[in-house]
């Protein structure tokens, strides 16, 4: 988003970090919220909404994307999609430790530590991979190309995850 900011649109360096800054700000409000309500609601319907809304906010970006586009018509996706992630993240992490007796509860925490750090890195190779097939960084409209073609990619995902996310188990509390 941040190259897509700068390199499709032409911000510079701040004003692209002053854009990203309501995406951000999802992310100290959403998981807040989020973890007064897992106890009740339990983590399925938080990870299955986060990553659905996540990637529908992604389709959004690509549908608006291009070198010609406004804020207004990023704004809402981003801040849709930093929400459906802070959605999910809480969640998910609870349920891999509330899975576990409390003695594994630090290799539980660890063991989700590295595979969320993997499961990004793999994430963001896969999206490198949908904008080298489509795009380039040789204009702001071949940036666009491969910036859709990266978010197509990253919506695909999730809508993965929201596929496995509905497999969590409804735990009694």
């Amino acid at each position: 988003m941040a190259q897509f900011l700068q390199t499709g649109l032409g911000y510079g360096p701040l004003a692209a970090g002053l854009a990203l800054a309501p995406w951000g700000l999802t992310t100290v409000v959403v998981p807040q919220w989020v973890g007064r309500r897992i106890g009740r609601f339990g983590e399925r319907p938080f990870v299955v909404a986060g990553l659905g809304l996540h990637a529908f906010a992604m389709v959004w970006l690509a549908l608006v994307a291009g070198p010609a586009t406004g804020y207004a018509a990023i704004v809402v996706p981003m801040v849709l999609s930093g929400t459906g992630i802070a959605l999910c993240l809480p969640a998910a992490q609870s349920a891999v430790l509330t899975s576990v007796e409390p003695r594994f509860l630090g290799k539980a925490s660890g063991s989700f530590s590295s595979m969320r750090q993997l499961g990004g890195a793999f994430g963001v190779a896969l999206l490198v991979v949908g904008f080298s097939e489509a795009g380039s960084y040789a204009s702001g409209e071949e940036f666009s190309r491969g910036f859709t073609a990266a978010v197509l990619t990253g919506a695909a995902l999730a809508v993965v995850g929201a596929l496995a996310g509905s497999l969590i188990p409804r735990k009694v509390r």
